[in-house]
């Protein structure tokens, strides 16, 4: 997991993460979030703006099985950095 986590290009990350969530059991799914929430971390090295739409896609999906789960606080924080990283250039 923390090699997937080094790679250079955030472009194959997310499509991994994103390929990962749609395809894996709840315990991948779980990690997931873990992984979504590091990238966010690196949202501002993130100048692509196709990488900064796949991440933003990736929120959105996070925030819906947030919301899914009953955990609105959490949520709206992956709703709202999906926006960010739409509005916001780096």
């Amino acid at each position: 997991m923390r090699r997937l986590l080094t790679i250079t290009s955030n472009r194959c990350t997310c499509r991994w993460a994103a390929c990962c969530w749609r395809n894996g059991t709840a315990s991948e799914r779980q990690r997931e979030f873990d992984i979504v929430r590091h990238l966010n971390f690196a949202s501002t090295r993130i100048t692509d703006p196709i990488e900064r739409l796949a991440l933003a896609q990736l929120n959105l999906i996070a925030g819906q099985r947030a919301k899914s789960a009953t955990a609105y606080e959490t949520a709206l924080v992956y709703f709202k950095t999906g926006i960010d990283l739409l509005t916001d250039a780096p």
